[in-house]
């Protein structure tokens, strides 16, 4: 079937088999030129800036949203069945401990 289909194209199969052959003569090692390096610096700041959450703005946010900032900011995890009052009370001691260690 396969040569049927290379018929209807009108390619032989000594065509079809030097294909490879223009791809290697194609990438030609001779004419790669290398580029420069890439160089990264750091910043000099090597003190993240840690927002400090109020009491106001995390009663603002939903359960939810207080879970996910408290994995990735204090790598603690939240029981959103607790009442949002309990949930930004753990919060914000989280923080407490978090910034007496820091």
């Amino acid at each position: 079937m396969l040569n049927r289909l290379k018929q209807f194209l009108g390619l032989s199969q000594d065509e079809t088999a030097t294909v490879p052959e223009a791809i290697a003569n194609a990438v030609d090692s001779k004419n790669i030129t290398a580029t420069s390096t890439l160089t990264v610096k750091p910043t000099g700041k090597n003190t993240p800036k840690v927002k400090k959450h109020t009491k106001a703005s995390l009663g603002k946010l939903t359960k939810q949203q207080l879970e996910e900032i408290s994995r990735s900011e204090y790598g603690v995890e939240l029981d959103r069945r607790k009442k949002k009052d309990d949930l930004v009370a753990q919060l914000l001691k989280e923080q407490k401990q978090t910034n007496k260690k820091g």
